[in-house]
């Protein structure tokens, strides 16, 4: 997520929203324990946002997401060769934005969101959850992830994982597996 981006397009702290996304406030609404006025109405509060920006928060996922062209490209190609899953820690306003400009359910076999299934990477629960809600099992499974914290929790449950660190490194890991 690009928060510098973000918070400059919005004319907003980027310490205070980096401060604001690590809050309880934050992560509750990914969870969906709390709803997107909730959450809005929180964020308005602590960054001093008004309704122009909270429209451009709710209208253009760019700003905080870059999209990966080849990344985006080895899911289409991998996808006719294997159930692909999406498993994220989300919000409604960010999942359903970039849902509508890429048609993210149509890309991936099942989306496992956090505020719908009210958990969060790096949480054991949610991998176990996940194996359950996607019918697959542990050992069949290459989980990527750019977080370390959540490659650790995948690989608690015995999941096979890659540390995305640049889209090169996963391509050239994917071909050193066989995958590509």
């Amino acid at each position: 997520m690009n928060y510098s981006h973000f918070a400059n397009k919005l004319g907003i702290s980027l310490k205070k929203f980096k401060n604001f996304a690590k809050s309880d406030e934050f992560k509750k609404f990914e969870l969906g324990i709390v709803n997107e006025k909730e959450f809005l109405d929180h964020l308005s509060e602590y960054n001093n946002i008004d309704q122009e920006q909270i429209k451009i928060i709710k209208d253009q996922p760019l700003l905080k997401f870059a999209l990966r062209k080849k990344t985006y490209k080895i899911i289409q190609y991998l996808k006719n060769k294997y159930s692909i899953y999406l498993l994220s820690n989300t919000n409604p306003i960010d999942f359903l934005a970039i849902d509508k400009w890429l048609d993210l359910r149509k890309i991936f076999k099942k989306c496992y969101l956090s505020y719908e299934q009210h958990y969060s990477k790096p949480s054991v629960k949610l991998f176990k959850n996940a194996e359950e809600f996607f019918g697959i099992n542990a050992r069949n499974v290459l989980f990527l992830d750019d977080k370390i914290e959540n490659i650790s929790g995948a690989e608690k449950c015995g999941w096979n994982t890659i540390h995305v660190k640049s889209e090169d490194q996963l391509i050239k890991k994917l071909q050193e597996e066989g995958i590509l």
